[in-house]
């Protein structure tokens, strides 16, 4: 296959264009499924976040990986979208805390889906590789 000069910022709008779409339509629909279950279950919010039943307890940090999915790649659509120059710093705010509620949601899958057969320490070892991880990574940018 050969190519012509290669846009990149035409794909990398696409792409999370379309991330962007999919995931608001899949968190719609787990807000959706969450909210059907504690009224199908009569559970209270504070249950529903403290001792949820295994489907809200699976439901609840997809749902949050996609939002934070959503906002971080619908920050970043809308920043190459609408100029793609010098990031401002609450598109970047934005960014960060987008990835702050998708790393929350992804420990938090971790956290349900291997809970039961290998206690909590899967979950803690991520968090601590990604500390180490952003540790590392910001000893770097001080010293560049």
């Amino acid at each position: 296959m050969i190519y012509g000069p290669i846009d990149v910022n035409f794909y990398l709008e696409t792409v999370n264009g379309t991330i962007v779409i999919l995931l608001a339509t899949a968190l719609a629909f787990l807000s959706l499924y969450i909210v059907q279950q504690k009224q199908a279950l009569k559970l209270a919010w504070w249950k529903c976040l403290t001792d949820p039943p295994p489907g809200i307890a699976l439901a609840l940090p997809m749902a949050a990986i996609k939002a934070g999915l959503v906002l971080t790649r619908g920050t970043l659509w809308a920043w190459r979208e609408f100029g793609g120059e010098q990031m401002t710093g609450w598109q970047l705010d934005l960014v960060l805390t987008g990835t702050a509620v998708t790393a929350l949601g992804a420990l938090s899958l971790v956290r349900v889906l291997s809970r039961a057969r290998f206690g909590d320490w899967p979950w803690i070892i991520s968090a601590m590789l990604v500390v180490i991880y952003i540790t590392e990574k910001s000893i770097e940018q001080c010293l560049a």
